[in-house]
């Protein structure tokens, strides 16, 4: 996960400036029409960012919840063994950025 610093310095350049810090500086006296624009596209990257690690780390934290035919049970374990069968996760389905939401 990029640290919203380098997402900043990232953005910073792509509207032409050597770094965040530069930007900040020439900000300071005065407010052009870059300035929104740079400041949602950080927004939006950042956003991005914590999003994607989020669910990452909720794929890496999923469980299975299966009935065990018996008792009206569930469980919730990482992979369950039924015959010759091994079900698990499909953590690519859970991190695909798809399943990411943009307000």
């Amino acid at each position: 996960m990029k640290t919203l610093e380098q997402i900043k310095d990232e953005v910073a350049k792509d509207f032409g400036y050597e770094s965040f810090e530069k930007f900040d500086d020439k900000s300071t006296f005065y407010y052009d029409h870059k300035t929104p624009k740079i400041i949602d596209e950080i927004s939006k990257r950042y956003a991005l960012e914590v999003a994607q690690a989020s669910l990452e780390k909720a794929a890496e934290n999923a469980n299975i919840k299966y009935h065990d035919g018996h008792n009206k049970l569930y469980k919730a374990v990482k992979h369950v063994q039924i015959g010759a069968d091994n079900i698990q996760i499909d953590k690519e389905s859970i991190t695909n950025h798809n399943n990411i939401t943009l307000l």
